[in-house]
């Protein structure tokens, strides 16, 4: 009988471990053309979380995954991305339906051939729904609690 250990080294010899990983990974992950900036592969993740079937988004232009307030900010990473190679963090609202958006934040590396040519961009991008919605709560606490102590302050004089 093989060991537990053995056993879960030998799964992450076979390809289609890789695959499950990459298409049900927690991020969401698109590749996209360098010159065009169009959408030519993502995950999995990406349609469960928009409920978009990944053959809908295909050859779309990257800025068509965003709203309308944040498509600026992605023609900024954009041209960070052609310039420097990278960019971390972007904070953008992703598309869920026609009127439904999510916060993310958006990371990207140049993937290179040998020759150092550009092949395609890979985003990274992160659902912080729960994050943002975590510090909204927290900005009200204080706001209450600055009021109370207002309130306390003025009962004083």
């Amino acid at each position: 009988m093989q060991d537990p250990i053995s056993s879960i080294i030998e799964d992450f010899k076979e390809p289609q471990f890789y695959e499950f990983a990459y298409e049900n990974a927690p991020d969401i992950y698109i590749l996209i053309d360098p010159v065009n900036s169009r959408i030519q592969h993502c995950n999995r993740t990406f349609s469960n979380l928009t409920n978009i079937k990944k053959q809908n988004i295909l050859d779309k232009p990257l800025t068509s995954l965003f709203s309308s307030r944040t498509i600026g900010v992605v023609k900024d990473g954009l041209a960070l991305l052609r310039r420097y190679g990278h960019f971390r963090n972007l904070a953008l609202q992703l598309k869920r339906d026609s009127k439904r958006t999510t916060p993310v934040l958006m990371s990207a590396i140049s993937l290179r051939d040998e020759q150092g040519n550009i092949l395609y961009y890979h985003l990274i991008l992160r659902e912080i729904k729960e994050i943002k919605s975590e510090i909204n709560s927290i900005k009200k606490e204080a706001a209450s609690s600055q009021n109370t102590l207002i309130k306390i302050k003025g009962a004083d004089t």
